[in-house]
């Protein structure tokens, strides 16, 4: 699990150019792609503002009218980020139905695997 964090939280100089020729070349994978590390990126940021904004509201007597006003407002924003965000990762995996696989049965068709993740079925053979 540490190792998936570390994997998760680096990106590699051909990942990052991914990003900007906007998704047009395919780096070489490892068992994650660009996309997956910026969505868990994403979604760590966005748990800890809403636990952030969320405890504010919660404890709102602790805190200034305007504040806790402020709160109300970045809490319903990333409310809503993470709901486009989540839509947004339900339409891939459903897009990738192989993924649905993976995540149900815990195993990918090996063809796939070489395919979309080379690096990694490389280290697991």
């Amino acid at each position: 699990m540490r190792k998936d964090i570390k994997d998760l939280t680096y990106f590699k100089s051909d990942e990052i150019k991914w990003f900007f020729e906007f998704f047009k070349t395919n780096p070489a994978n490892n068992k994650f792609n660009p996309g997956q590390k910026a969505n868990f990126l994403a979604i760590l940021l966005l748990i800890t503002g809403l636990s952030l904004s969320g405890f504010v509201i919660w404890m709102k007597s602790m805190f200034s009218i305007g504040f806790v006003e402020l709160s109300f407002m970045a809490h319903d924003f990333l409310a809503e980020l993470s709901i486009i965000i989540i839509s947004g990762h339900i339409i891939f995996a459903l897009y990738h139905n192989e993924s649905i696989r993976g995540i149900i049965y815990g195993v990918v068709d090996e063809d796939w695997a070489r395919e979309h993740y080379p690096e990694w079925w490389k280290k697991t053979k």
